[in-house]
């Protein structure tokens, strides 16, 4: 896992082989409700996963890679959305979301933290995120820079 100067996020290097248009990643989005400190040893046991009312990780997501043309190649998860379906007592944050390698399982492949914790307080709140990741290659290295919306 490498950190990326700058930013909250880390993300692995270990993309499978594939052309733009083609599936290339499949990945499980995770909440946490604990912060973390960037550590190479991270695991997904190193996350203490979300439980507010009606919290459940995603399905196993396929990330389609696509080549803009322009600067890079675009790695993109769609959009999830996580509802809360009760009331919270008290308030439970979110820190981020983590990434767990929808091919293998049980691996980590990556996380986010947020700049500030999202709150869980009722029945209805909702949190929807577009994991989408800008792949680089330099000196034939691939340099993956998240980004979402």
């Amino acid at each position: 896992m490498i950190p990326l100067p700058g930013s909250n996020d880390q993300l692995l290097l270990q993309l499978p082989p594939a052309q733009p248009g083609n599936v290339c990643v499949k990945v499980i989005i995770h909440l946490y409700k604990v912060p973390v400190t960037f550590s190479p040893d991270l695991n997904l046991g190193s996350f203490i996963e979300s439980t507010f009312p009606g919290y459940a990780h995603s399905g196993a997501i396929n990330s389609i890679i696509t080549d803009d043309g322009i600067d890079g190649v675009n790695w993109d998860c769609g959009m999830t959305t996580f509802t809360c379906t009760g009331p919270v007592l008290p308030p439970e944050p979110c820190y981020g979301y983590y990434l767990e390698d929808g091919f293998s399982g049980g691996v980590l492949a990556g996380f986010q933290a947020f700049d500030q914790p999202f709150y869980w307080n009722a029945n209805g709140d909702t949190l929807t995120l577009r994991i989408i990741n800008k792949i680089f290659t330099v000196m034939g290295v691939p340099i993956v820079t998240p980004f979402h919306a």
